[in-house]
């Protein structure tokens, strides 16, 4: 389960470096026009992620891509990319990915997101448990030259995983009130 966590970790900070997209448009305010890097942004999410066309990301991907959040299972480079946003489309066939804000600076640009799917496809050794997931991230990436290079970014991986069990855990978050503090200090 570990490493589906780590791979969504690694879709979500891509798809909110490209620019996470809704499917409905970016969030400009009426009249003003997003920067190059915003859009790209978006087009990454809505037009690879969320409409599952892997076969764009050369188009938005510098071919020398790193990435920073890589999973072991993948190289941290853009084919590394494409096989992991495959797999992982496979195991969320309904991944969609929406970014609540964005800023930039510069060539960096930081879209804070919401990912949501149904896990019914494999992943790595796992079966698909058909449950779904609400998890949010951050992405960083850096653009030059209209491409995207550089990725950095995080996901609630607890969160996923809190998810995506197929037991229960033993102790949830609600489990350290019931601690008693005089036995935890030793009184």
């Amino acid at each position: 389960m570990n490493y589906i966590l780590r791979f969504a970790i690694v879709v979500l900070t891509m798809s909110c470096h490209c620019g996470i997209a809704q499917s409905t448009g970016n969030p400009a305010a009426p009249g003003k026009k997003l920067s190059a890097n915003k859009e790209l942004a978006y087009r990454f999410v809505d037009e690879i992620i969320n409409a599952k066309k892997i076969d764009m990301v050369d188009s938005i991907v510098a071919p020398h891509y790193i990435e920073h959040q890589a999973d072991r299972h993948y190289m941290n480079t853009r084919y590394g990319l494409k096989r992991g946003l495959r797999n992982f489309l496979r195991a969320f066939p309904d991944l969609h990915v929406r970014i609540n804000f964005i800023t930039e600076e510069g060539n960096i640009v930081t879209a804070q997101y919401t990912m949501t799917g149904t896990h019914t496809g494999r992943m790595y050794q796992n079966k698909a448990t058909n449950k779904k997931i609400n998890v949010e991230g951050v992405d960083i990436v850096r653009i030059d030259n209209g491409k995207l290079v550089e990725h950095w970014g995080y996901m609630e991986e607890a969160k996923l995983l809190k998810q995506l069990r197929t037991q229960p855990s033993k102790m949830d978050e609600n489990d350290i009130l019931m601690v008693d503090p005089e036995k935890v200090e030793g009184k």
